[in-house]
């Protein structure tokens, strides 16, 4: 459809005179009328305006192909800088946002690696040889979930410029799969006749302590250790009433767990086999460092830290809930949030607002993998049921860092494996001893 838009263009202007004549013909406003600040960057096919019988186009991949049918005045509203045209010779010459690159030179175009190479040895031509990578922010994803009904609303997002889906896999997520004997562990059950109000937040029931907000964990597959440690502050901060509310230092159970390669991704039972033997201490005595470096990190113990708080946390080994949307919401509404796997879809990567539920748009299944998150409510919205959840991609991302997702449907797996624990704040008066020995020998 572009390509013969394009060749359209090429029939209306004279081919002599591609992308510089055409502008002198047809002067107007055209990209000035598609907000140009939403409409120009990247590759946007719905990003056409009409131009005598065909279509011309503002957004930047018509540079890219020589401007042969950018809009008349794409150089002057998007164009940080005029497109450099040939026509004497437009087709051997690799050119990109207007510069002229020579063979053997290379340039990242969104999410894929391009280079300029020579192609025919008689009438040699430089073309570019591009990878292709499905790049996270995929704005034609964008448009097709948001011209539907999903219930969503979809966005792209500036942490993941330059991202693959891929990239997507080995950063982002980092959960796997619980290993069968952890999965046969026989879950909690309650009283089916319980009933449950249609609203519930942790942070409401529980004001006097902390229910932990969203982190970010960068450039790192370490969701497993941050599901992990935020839900064991949480239930630290509620079961000493309030007494305890740090955020538990993520890149100890990184850093000091001995048996993985934290950036690497790892199971969520490593992570709270981890607390539950050596503890952790507060975010404010260890701060997260893997998210910039993207690597595990040295471990740093209780000596070599610079804090007046040597607290470490720990917590019991940890008890599945059943896979019942009112075994969950028993559990959270009576023991505080919950860690849950979820399998990610290149679409949630996208989610901006609403209730997810995957929109089966994105044509790529084998680029999904598992991810964990804290599930802190639940709610109901226009008839649609949903679970509150944190995620671990900074407070940018979402609704405030968290998203809602259909609930009671299972919807991406976020009902399968649902993890709870209780802290051992019983044993606060033996890590306080242990902090008063340490700080008297320093």
């Amino acid at each position: 459809m572009r390509c013969a838009a394009a060749a359209i263009l090429l029939l209306i202007v004279g081919v002599s005179s591609v992308t510089v004549n055409h502008r002198r013909r047809f002067p107007g406003n055209y990209c000035l009328t598609r907000r140009p600040q939403q409409c120009c960057p990247g590759r946007d096919d719905t990003c056409t305006v009409p131009l005598k019988d065909t279509l011309c186009y503002c957004d930047q991949f018509c540079a890219i192909h020589n401007a042969e049918d950018c809009c008349p005045d794409y150089d002057d509203v998007c164009a940080e800088k005029p497109v450099t045209v040939r026509p004497q010779e437009p087709d051997n010459q690799c050119i990109f946002e207007g510069r002229v690159y020579q063979a053997g030179q290379s340039v990242k175009k969104e999410c894929n690696q391009c280079l300029c190479v020579l192609q025919n040895t008689v009438n040699p031509i430089q073309v570019w040889q591009c990878e292709t990578e499905v790049c996270i922010n995929n704005q034609d994803l964008v448009n097709r979930i948001n011209s539907g009904r999903y219930g969503w609303t979809a966005a792209t997002y500036d942490k993941f410029n330059g991202d693959s889906v891929r990239d997507g896999l080995g950063y982002y997520l980092g959960t796997d799969k619980p290993r069968s004997e952890v999965v046969r562990l026989n879950p909690l059950q309650i009283d089916p006749e319980e009933r449950f109000s249609t609203y519930f937040d942790a942070r409401e029931k529980w004001p006097d302590s902390y229910i932990h907000p969203a982190m970010d964990q960068g450039q790192c597959a370490s969701s497993w250790a941050f599901s992990t440690a935020s839900v064991a502050a949480d239930r630290w901060s509620i079961q000493s009433q309030g007494q305890f509310q740090d955020q538990m230092a993520v890149q100890s159970v990184i850093s000091c767990n001995r048996f993985i390669d934290g950036c690497n991704g790892a199971s969520v039972v490593d992570a709270w086999f981890y607390l539950q033997n050596e503890g952790a201490v507060g975010a404010r005595c260890y701060p997260y460092t893997s998210g910039t470096t993207k690597v595990k990190g040295t471990c740093k113990y209780l000596e070599d830290l610079n804090c007046d708080d040597y607290h470490e946390h720990k917590t019991t080994p940890p008890y599945r809930i059943a896979a019942d949307e009112r075994q969950i919401m028993k559990e959270i509404q009576s023991q505080g949030p919950v860690q849950a796997l979820i399998t990610v879809h290149p679409d949630f990567y996208l989610y901006e607002r609403g209730v997810y539920k995957h929109s089966r748009q994105d044509e790529f299944a084998t680029l999904s993998g598992t991810h964990s998150v804290k599930i802190i409510g639940w709610g109901e919205e226009n008839g649609v049921k949903y679970w509150r959840c944190v995620n671990s991609w900074g407070v940018r991302w979402g609704e405030d860092g968290m998203f809602r997702i259909v609930r009671g449907e299972n919807e991406s797996g976020i009902e399968e494996f649902v993890v709870g624990v209780w802290a051992r704040v019983e044993q606060h008066d033996l890590f306080e001893s242990k902090a008063r020995k340490h700080r008297r020998r320093h």
